[in-house]
């Protein structure tokens, strides 16, 4: 089959053109983390013991503080993280729009709760710490009816990219056993060897080298519902067999690829592991030259007399006895000093817990000092702004493309209801959008959104204060306060199901006028009673103002 070799010959390509990239990945693996196997081969051996060549363990925590702080900074089960929007502001001013949103929000979020999402995201960050790219599989398991995460190995998946330098075709290289094959493709087409092999007790568990390719559909027809007319094309291939296997499609890319540090001339990312893996091998090299120091100062060497070779017992306790003077064992003292190498260490290990980020995420902890309310927000307001650039493309290219993916799976499955008839004609083919909700995200929002605000009460208040006639307080005729308290809850991540309806807060407040008004006429006819007297005794009959009262009753009378 043409295509099929087609391909393959592709798949070659990539793998050839990655060459110089897979060097520093191999070095970063032996220095970083030992437990991703090598580079050099398709079929590691699994269970191998790993990280011979490393000396210090600050790099190995590092990377895993990068891990955990980047889950509990961006994204964690405890708290929602992710919002959608429209684009145009107007239709957020619209509380039913608002409210579907909302419920949709909820169900996305219950579907990544019901998924393996959070276990699967710490290798995931570990990945873009180390080797700067990482890859999230996205697919939906219908056994279990929900949606499933992998992360694949950096040595999988080789990528191309569009003319925006967006990754649009990936090729993941792996291998799967006969018996899994023929579970998995129950719709394929399997070769005959690979479903005798499953059924071999002896050969079920053989390996076969599948390639699994994304690419954009050529034949793409979004009015079309059926599989190949989707917009992305996939392709499983039975290398050994030179075979297709299943062809099918997916309305959004199911590989989300972050490059955490992506250059405009290369393809794959780069990220912390790659900045710091010089100094990563110096603090090896200091490390291991100290180690061989300190065992020189604790087992020192020995000048020993030829004649009582193997005599000597060096331990705790030994008794050794010589006869002639000047015949006794004597330690050589190494003319060393250890403060120096280890202060060189402790030197090389912040700089290299700061190319991981270390000192963000342990802010709080590292504080000098107790810090008020406000001097942490600030804190975390700048450090959120430094940290931007760094976590724009996770957004853009991992977690924009995941929640896109749910979406399309949750309305496929039924599981989202019919958008306000407003929403659909005011759409026009437009996306929505994703607001992040987590801790670094409010941050910055915070500074850039919530921070007007706040600068603008503040310097209100000052203005107020000056003057203690209160005649200042003009200045508050200048703002909506309504607005101003909607876009503050907004900036804060308040949910919209606890801000009230604007058409029943406004009943609320016209029932609560009413009531005041009412409230006022019972006062000013109380205080009327009291001055003038007699007004509130009971009116006599047949009296003038009896006869007044009833004239005008009349007239008013339907």
């Amino acid at each position: 089959m043409a295509e099929v070799q087609d391909f393959i010959d592709e798949f070659h390509q990539l793998e050839k053109d990655r060459g110089t990239t897979e060097d520093t990945w191999q070095e970063i693996a032996d220095y970083v983390v030992p437990h991703r196997t090598g580079f050099d081969t398709y079929e590691p051996k699994k269970g191998e013991k790993r990280g011979k060549d490393i000396y210090d363990g600050t790099p190995l925590g590092a990377l895993n503080m990068y891990a955990s702080g980047s889950m509990g900074y961006l994204l964690s089960a405890s708290y929602r993280w992710f919002g959608l929007r429209v684009p145009d502001e107007r239709l957020m001013d619209v509380r039913e729009i608002r409210l579907w949103l909302a419920n949709v929000d909820t169900v996305l979020d219950s579907m990544i709760n019901r998924s393996n999402f959070y276990k699967e995201m710490f290798e995931f960050f570990r990945d873009g710490g180390s080797f700067g790219t990482a890859t999230m599989y996205r697919y939906w398991d219908t056994a279990q009816n929900r949606e499933c995460f992998s992360v694949r190995h950096p040595r999988e998946c080789f990528f191309a990219e569009n003319e925006h330098g967006e990754v649009d075709t990936v090729f993941r290289y792996t291998l799967l056993s006969a018996k899994n094959i023929v579970k998995r493709f129950k719709d394929g087409t399997v070769d005959e060897e690979i479903t005798k092999d499953a059924q071999d007790p002896q050969q079920k568990h053989r390996d076969y080298k599948l390639l699994h390719v994304v690419v954009p559909n050529e034949k793409y027809d979004p009015e079309k519902r059926d599989s190949k007319s989707k917009k992305y094309s996939s392709y499983y291939i039975d290398i050994n067999h030179e075979s297709l296997i299943r062809e099918r499609g997916y309305d959004v890319m199911p590989y989300a690829v972050w490059r955490v540090e992506k250059q405009s001339d290369e393809i794959y990312g780069r990220g912390p592991g790659w900045s710091a893996l010089s100094d990563i091998k110096a603090l090896y090299q200091y490390a291991k030259t100290d180690i061989e120091t300190a065992q020189r100062m604790v087992n020192p060497p020995l000048d020993i007399p030829a004649e009582r070779r193997g005599q000597i017992k060096f331990v705790p306790g030994g008794r050794n006895y010589y006869e002639e003077a000047g015949r006794k064992v004597e330690v050589l003292q190494p003319t060393v000093d250890l403060r120096p190498g280890l202060d060189r260490e402790d030197r090389k290990q912040k700089i290299i817990e700061r190319h991981f980020m270390v000192d963000f995420f342990m802010m709080m902890a590292q504080a000098e000092r107790e810090m008020t309310a406000t001097e942490i927000r600030r804190r975390q307001e700048e450090k959120a702004v430094l940290l931007g650039p760094h976590i724009t493309g996770l957004n853009q290219d991992v977690l924009d493309k995941i929640i896109d993916g749910l979406f399309a799976d949750a309305w496929e499955a039924g599981m989202i209801p019919d958008p306000p008839r407003l929403l659909v004609e005011s759409m026009q083919g437009q996306k929505l959008e994703v607001d992040y909700m987590g801790p670094l995200a409010q941050a910055q929002r915070s500074f850039f959104h919530a921070e007007p605000y706040r600068k603008t009460l503040n310097d209100i208040a000052v203005i107020i204060q000056m003057d203690p006639t209160g005649s200042t307080t003009k200045v508050l005729d200048n703002y909506d306060w309504d607005r101003v308290a909607r876009e503050m809850a907004k900036a804060n991540g308040l949910p919209e199901e606890s801000l009230i309806d604007e058409r029943i807060r406004d009943k609320i407040r016209q029932a609560r006028a009413e009531q005041q008004a009412k409230q006022q006429q019972l006062a000013a006819m109380e205080q009327l009673g009291k001055a003038v007297p007699g007004l509130n005794e009971p009116v006599e009959e047949g009296s003038v103002l009896a006869g007044m009262g009833q004239q005008a009753a009349g007239q008013t009378a339907p």
